[in-house]
């Protein structure tokens, strides 16, 4: 075992202890909604401790690559380190924006635009994943979880809305404040 590994480890430990240690003796659940949250700007332990304190039961993984450069948020990692707080994972690539979509994004339009593509390209041929994902939702307390913490700047706020069409559920994120409506 490389050196690199064991401090990798060591810190994933951390993260559970702090994340253990910050939460309530009984744990809420969440009303069902349609819940969003990006983790952009956020440790993964400040992730899983804003969720875990919500009642959020479930992450769905709405990015098209599940890899990240922050550390914690790869799908190696969350694969298995939001179980160990009874929180499910799972990753829904289809539903996710191709990576060349993202480039040169520098006005609000350029991401109006972006966003009215994803609109008609992937989610109007995506029937039977939104119809998935919203029976996720209406099932336990869930996120769908993308990078962007500005979720008008995200693919995930247009999902989002469809899902709550589909499931007559309102919709929240975790990290705007009083978690108002998108």
């Amino acid at each position: 075992m490389t050196t690199e590994t064991i401090r990798k480890r060591e810190r994933l430990a951390r993260v559970l202890r702090d994340v253990k240690k910050n939460r309530r003796k009984t744990r809420s659940e969440a009303e069902i909604a349609v819940y969003t949250a990006g983790y952009q700007g956020l440790s993964i332990d400040e992730f899983l401790s804003l969720l875990f304190e919500k009642g959020i039961k479930r992450i769905i993984d709405v990015r098209k690559n599940s890899v990240s450069r922050v550390f914690g948020f790869h799908k190696s990692t969350l694969s298995w380190l939001p179980d160990r707080l009874e929180i499910e994972y799972t990753h829904r690539p289809e539903l996710g924006v191709p990576s060349e979509w993202r480039r040169n994004l520098n006005r609000p339009e350029d991401y109006e635009a972006m966003l009215n593509r994803y609109e008609n390209e992937i989610l109007s041929v995506s029937g039977n994943s939104l119809r998935e994902v919203s029976e996720m939702m209406i099932e336990k307390p869930s996120v769908l979880m993308c990078r962007e913490a500005d979720p008008l700047y995200c693919h995930r706020s247009r999902l989002a809305e469809i899902i709550s069409n589909i499931s007559n559920m309102g919709v929240r994120d975790l990290r705007a404040s009083n978690e108002e409506r998108l």
